[in-house]
């Protein structure tokens, strides 16, 4: 049953009038008698009497009248399921990924990317990989044909999208890496005033600890002194040497074990570090939520 045919039904019952319905439908008259008769035809049923005082519903047309409202509903819903459906065909021989800056310095996770990229091609071959480095998700509301499957970022606050999934992969609090000699100097261990009263060190080469923490610094109302070394190396016999302090994730500070620093926790409430992964809701390719899964258990196996 065609939908217009319907909704010309639904109005002449209910306002049993030929001219009222069309009236309210803005359209003519015969147009409204000649989709009723159409309907009539198709159901192989009278749906009106034609009385001297005006229509009336035939025992047809009283059935036809009391489910009208809900299949016109169900018709709506499913034009608007449909049209949301992208007509990109899914890559199911092919995966994309994006990884946002800072997240092809994270040694770790690229490891275990590479490692599961090969065991998906083992078992779902022929797979094709590609990696991309962008800088952030594209502002599409749907998917469009050489959008990447996955993006994968570090941040605070992820960039979110209403159009996206998101899954944190990884969640870690910041510390503070500090000299155990200034430690022992000063008479305020505080690390908070440890901040507010040292250069703050940053590295370019520092893997997942690359990141904008200003976030931090504006949770605990702190304006650095901020200064940035050329290597990690250098930056953490600098910080050995009493010349600053830095602010990174614990996990990297874990890695980064060098003689006579040490770490201070900072207050609870500053925001913690992760890695999300995104992607596409329209995107069919079943192979998407598979690898995110994948890899976010390999990521807190490694936890």
């Amino acid at each position: 049953m065609e939908s217009r045919n319907l909704r010309y039904f639904q109005a002449v019952a209910k306002h049993r009038s030929f001219s009222k319905a069309a009236e309210n439908l803005f359209v003519t008259q015969s147009s409204v008698s000649k989709n009723i008769a159409a309907l009539e035809t198709e159901l192989g049923k009278k749906l009106f009497f034609r009385r001297s005082h005006g229509l009336e519903l035939t025992k047809a047309g009283e059935a036809l009248y009391e489910g009208v409202e809900e299949i016109l509903k169900k018709q709506d819903l499913l034009k608007e399921f449909v049209s949301g459906i992208s007509n990109v065909e899914p890559r199911r021989n092919q995966l994309i990924f994006s990884l946002m800056e800072p997240v092809p310095n994270n040694v770790e996770f690229c490891r275990i990317l590479i490692e599961t990229s090969l065991d998906f091609k083992r078992r779902y071959a022929p797979i094709k990989m590609d990696f991309r480095y962008d800088n952030n998700i594209q502002e599409k509301p749907s998917l469009y044909e050489d959008e990447p499957d996955i993006y994968f970022q570090i941040s605070t606050t992820p960039e979110l999208n209403a159009n996206y999934n998101t899954k944190a992969l990884t969640e870690e609090n910041f510390v503070l890496m500090v000299a155990q000699s200034l430690l022992d100097k000063i008479d305020n261990p505080d690390p908070i005033h440890i901040l507010r009263t040292h250069p703050v060190l940053f590295s370019m080469d520092v893997g997942n600890a690359i990141l904008d923490v200003s976030e931090v610094f504006t949770k605990l109302k702190i304006k650095p002194n901020i200064r940035y070394i050329k290597s990690i190396m250098a930056m953490m016999m600098e910080i050995s040497m009493e010349e600053g302090v830095t602010v990174i994730p614990k996990q990297s500070a874990a890695r980064l074990s060098v003689a006579g620093v040490t770490e201070l926790k900072l207050p609870d409430n500053i925001p913690h570090i992760s890695l999300y992964a995104q992607y596409n809701k329209k995107n069919k390719n079943p192979l998407v939520p598979m690898f995110v899964e994948t890899i976010s258990k390999k990521m807190k196996e490694m936890a």
